[in-house]
């Protein structure tokens, strides 16, 4: 009885181990029935939070006698996807991870080919992946799909020589270490980075990539943008929405474009000269739909050299608008933004001051103000307050002229009223008591008359001897 028990208990101890090690190193006979995987309908589901087992191994040969359309693992410490491990599914359509706490992949752990269009849909959520090497995305894939996703290094061609995929969708994903051309030389149709987290996009990021619909960068950070960190051609429209970069330098972007440019609501801390003279219009369709627009709105700097916003209008016809400078305003500086800060270029030699520029762009006083208004207001003061000075000293000449003028009229004609006097000799005897008086009016005519107050409103009575002396006596000759 005690042999018996002992030998039942090895058998035990021999089966349990087979199992675990079957679900950590699984082989074709065992995927579908052991530990955390089953199998339905043609697709393997691997949920860890069902069984003990918090370790999954991926390898081709674990495939080799399966079909699936579907791979999906879930709720997983840790996940380890070999080299080629999804390449011997020619029926695969789609793979998921989430809920992985550390999603380990190896070269070319997502490569795959089929000769149908349809292409693989990869989809991984909330998941911390120490590495994306290189080749690590390749060959056929429809969809790639990073949601909440910790991504600590990527090695350059991670994603590399992609036949043709519909959407490159990043959404809050945090790269904390991209090297140069992590992105080389694929086709898709959408690349999507949106609510997503970058250190550095270095010189090279994305290299010969050819967007055939659009690209979008929104709501996204990044601490700078290198030279040449975008090379990609042929979106139809390329998009910079609600972003906030902390450095652009100069020649940022290189993209060439079949469509319109869109730059509107971010924030920029530091901007080089010629950061986004890099948009042009791909010339074969320029010559079929002529210029495109390039929309710079609404978007806010706070650092910049001169010639930052230098924007290429060969095949580009830039509208801006509401271009926030978060400074404070001050005379000296608005001058120089006005001058300095935004131009246009047809080729790079020669480029050419934006007229009435300084409607649109604003500073802080402490609202917003546009540098035209603030000029206005504040920075002809001087000028005003010696115009005013100017004005007022010319009033007052001119009233002390008036004035002048105004005492020497009442002068000349008081003057006037005297001019007339009568000189002949019956008006040099002056007026006894009781005769009649001589009364002299303009126009020389004198009156005599005994009733002074005839005309006692027209004229005055005047003493002759205040005007001519009296002629001496004849006893006195």
């Amino acid at each position: 009885m005690v042999a018996r028990t002992l030998w039942l208990w090895l058998c035990v101890v021999w089966l349990t181990t087979w199992l675990t090690e079957a679900i950590i190193n699984p082989t074709t006979t065992s995927v579908c029935d052991l530990g955390p995987c089953r199998c339905a309908r043609g697709r393997l589901i691997c949920d860890c939070s069902t069984s003990n087992v918090k370790e999954i191994i991926l390898k081709n040969e674990m495939f080799e006698m399966y079909t699936f359309s579907s791979v999906s693992v879930a709720n997983c410490g840790h996940v380890h996807v070999t080299s080629r491990a999804l390449s011997g599914l020619p029926a695969l359509q789609q793979f998921s991870a989430t809920n992985i706490a550390s999603l380990t992949l190896e070269e070319q752990a997502f490569s795959w080919w089929a000769d149908s269009a349809s292409g693989l849909l990869i989809n991984i959520t909330d998941s911390s992946i120490p590495e994306f090497p290189s080749y690590c995305f390749h060959g056929s894939l429809r969809q790639v799909y990073l949601t909440s996703v910790n991504v600590s290094h990527v090695r350059p061609f991670a994603f590399s020589a992609i036949d043709r995929a519909e959407r490159i969708d990043f959404t809050a994903v945090h790269f904390a270490d991209l090297e140069p051309q992590a992105f080389k030389k694929f086709s898709v149709d959408f690349l999507i980075i949106n609510h997503s987290r970058f250190h550095v996009f270095p010189t090279r990021t994305m290299m010969d990539i050819e967007v055939l619909q659009e690209v979008l960068l929104y709501n996204t950070t990044a601490d700078r943008i290198e030279t040449a960190a975008f090379k990609i051609h042929d979106p139809r429209s390329f998009r910079i929405v609600q972003c906030k970069i902390d450095h652009v330098e100069e020649g940022a972007f290189h993209v060439h474009t079949r469509g319109d440019v869109s730059i509107h609501e971010n924030r920029f801390a530091r901007v080089e000269e010629d950061a986004f003279v890099g948009f042009t219009v791909d010339r074969r369709y320029f010559e079929q739909a002529g210029k495109q627009d390039l929309i710079f709105e609404n978007n806010t700097l706070t650092n910049f050299e001169s010639g930052a916003l230098t924007f290429n209008t060969s095949g580009f016809n830039p509208r801006l608008d509401w271009i926030m400078i978060d400074q404070r305003c001050s005379c000296p500086s608005i001058s120089s933004w006005a001058a300095d800060l935004v131009y246009f270029s047809s080729n790079t030699l020669y480029r050419t001051h934006v007229p009435q520029v300084d409607t649109v762009i604003y500073c802080s006083n402490p609202g917003p103000t546009s540098i035209r208004d603030f000029q206005r207001l504040y920075c002809n003061v001087t000028k005003s307050n010696i115009l005013v000075k100017v004005l007022v000293g010319v009033g007052v000449v001119i009233t002390l002229v008036v004035i002048g003028l105004v005492v020497y009229c009442g002068v000349q004609r008081r003057a006037k009223r005297y001019i007339n006097v009568p000189t002949s000799p019956s008006a040099l005897r002056p007026a006894g008591y009781g005769k009649p008086h001589m009364l002299v009016v303009p126009e020389g005519k004198t009156y005599r008359e005994t009733e002074l107050h005839v005309i006692v409103e027209h004229a005055e009575a005047i003493v002759p001897t205040e005007y001519v002396k009296e002629r001496p006596d004849k006893d006195d000759q």
